[in-house]
């Protein structure tokens, strides 16, 4: 992925094998993930959603997945509307 991270830019993952969303901000894709250093995606950026609770990327990502991740967004949502 080519990413600008910005403050409103969040990816909504789905993982078929466990049935789950993941919603996640921009920036933390951008943290979250690593940059490919060869090949036709070199300077890409890759990431990796941990397939089961056992894996230990799981901690890193679990605020993300499924209802916490939606309120995450919704938070960001109401937070925006405060703002204005």
């Amino acid at each position: 992925m080519s990413i600008t991270p910005r403050k409103n830019y969040f990816f909504i993952f789905y993982t078929e094998e466990d049935n789950s969303f993941w919603i996640i901000p921009s920036h933390e894709v951008v943290n979250l993930g690593s940059i490919n250093k060869s090949g036709k995606n070199k300077g890409k950026i890759s990431l990796k959603l941990p397939k089961n609770t056992n894996n230990p990327r799981f901690e890193k990502f679990q605020k993300y997945k499924d209802e916490d991740g939606f309120k995450l967004l919704e938070k960001f949502n109401c937070e925006e509307k405060e703002s204005k």
